[in-house]
């Protein structure tokens, strides 16, 4: 990194296509900061690159776009040498917001520091834990196979049995985009939960379908447990 101004540019001046996000963006943390921004509340200002890339403040940038896509913002704009350098930063951003990263989006800066050749300590830094246990996410990295059977590792997400060694490119994006982290064995548990505690609304047509889609598929995997394509 080389050196850092302070300026006020035009909000439509800075791109937004996430290249060098460490973390995804939640619907519901741009509504806090729509709301936040609406109430008059002052943020630090988002830092980018000397491209005008975001490093840091993609909640913001949001949350702005969607109030007045044509104001102006104060940011900081950075120069950095290569991805790596961004990354880093962006790590350590992220480390001292409000919303630090989650599990899975922690691996997945650590993966994609690998991947820019970081080392030990950069990675450390950037994801703000000891290598010690960055090392074991890279132990129990999933396999991922395209379709031309190329294959690569990837970080593995929470909810994912420690069984399935191997995946396909579609699977993981159903990983990555949709399974929620935690265990099945969890959301079982809480469908029973608010059975049995009749805190569920069985007249909810939603809800009955659902469980009728859960109860077939169930009926189904009984039928043929070593289906190889069950993840």
């Amino acid at each position: 990194m080389k050196s850092e101004k302070r300026q006020t540019i035009k909000l439509s001046k800075i791109s937004g296509d996430g290249r060098y996000r460490v973390r995804d963006v939640d619907p519901h943390k741009v509504t806090i900061f729509k709301d936040r921004f609406k109430t008059g509340a002052q943020f630090p200002p988002i830092v980018l690159d000397q491209d005008y890339n975001i490093i840091e403040g993609n909640h913001r940038y949001q949350a702005l776009m969607n109030l007045s896509p044509g104001c102006e913002v104060e940011v900081i704009v950075k120069h950095y040498d290569s991805v790596k350098d961004r990354l880093i930063d962006a790590g350590i951003y992220n480390q001292k917001n409000g919303f630090p990263l989650d599990a899975f989006e922690e691996k997945r800066l650590a993966f994609r520091l690998r991947g820019a050749k970081a080392s030990e300590s950069e990675i450390e830094k950037a994801v703000g834990r000891p290598f010690k246990v960055i090392e074991r996410w890279y132990g129990q990295a999933i396999l991922v196979v395209g379709a031309k059977g190329q294959s690569r590792e990837e970080p593995r997400k929470g909810g994912i049995a420690r069984s399935i060694k191997e995946v396909s490119d579609d699977q993981y994006e159903v990983i990555v985009n949709k399974a929620s982290g935690w265990s099945p064995t969890f959301h079982v548990d809480q469908i029973v939960l608010h059975i049995d505690n009749e805190t569920i609304d069985l007249e909810d047509e939603r809800v009955i379908d659902r469980l009728k889609a859960l109860s077939d598929l169930l009926i189904s995997v009984l039928k043929n447990p070593n289906k190889e394509d069950v993840v």
